[in-house]
């Protein structure tokens, strides 16, 4: 299973959310992709954030170029 956070950590409520999960994050050993609209600050924030919270920085992923980047017309 992988972990996927698709919400930047801008303000104290962001964080708040991302607490309430933060114990099955630290417990698994999963990889951890941060997903945001464009993969830039709010991402990094994110990283930043869990990365505080002591998960290992080597399970941590970041979409490059955010979801902006893979959507498509049919």
């Amino acid at each position: 299973m992988i972990f996927s956070i698709s919400y930047p950590v801008k303000t104290e409520e962001d964080k708040a959310k991302l607490d309430k999960i933060l114990d099955d994050l630290t417990d698994s050993k999963e990889d951890i992709v941060i997903i945001c609209p464009r993969g830039n600050g709010g991402a990094k924030r994110t990283y930043d954030y869990l990365k505080e919270k002591a998960i290992d920085e080597n399970r941590l992923y970041i979409l490059e170029n955010g979801v902006v980047s893979k959507v498509y017309e049919n």
